[in-house]
């Protein structure tokens, strides 16, 4: 009733408003049973997710990675785990993202399933603007992003 009244019933959010994570994820058309083709769907979805999160100009300090098996297929035995690990640093550098991604895969898959979905979150974001507590002796510079990863990045 509001919406003929000229009043929008549902508030649409601007697509470049910062967020509170990035959920890249896609089901398998076929069920994956080995390690090395859930890490390269994991490893794929990592670097998309870097890829916006330097679109919104945003880091994450945090990911999450879960992996699942077919839940519509009763007959067949079911798995669904994540791992979450928190960054010593915030950062938006896909080598970086990739590797605590694979980390996190290793540490949940289980040989003897077949799974159907694998995804990626990055949460805890923060904006290239925002304060940042860093190490005293600490020698890495968290926000700077490799060369290799801006090459990926023009490329798109």
């Amino acid at each position: 009733m509001e919406e003929l009244r000229g009043k929008p019933a549902v508030e649409l959010k601007d697509i470049n408003d910062s967020r509170d994570r990035i959920c890249v994820s896609q089901s398998m058309g076929i069920p994956v049973i080995e390690l090395t083709e859930l890490s390269e769907a994991v490893t794929a979805h990592a670097t998309k997710a870097a890829f916006k999160l330097r679109r919104f100009k945003s880091y994450t300090s945090a990911i999450t990675v879960f992996i699942h098996t077919d839940s519509f297929r009763q007959a067949e035995p079911q798995y669904h785990k994540s791992q979450s690990i928190k960054l010593p640093y915030s950062t938006a550098d896909t080598s970086t993202l990739v590797s605590y991604a694979s980390f996190a895969l290793k540490a949940i898959f289980k040989k003897g399933f077949k799974y159907k979905k694998a995804g990626v979150i990055f949460e805890e974001l923060s904006l290239h603007d925002d304060m940042q507590q860093l190490e005293l002796l600490s020698e890495n510079l968290p926000l700077n992003i490799s060369s290799k990863t801006l090459v990926i990045d023009d490329d798109k």
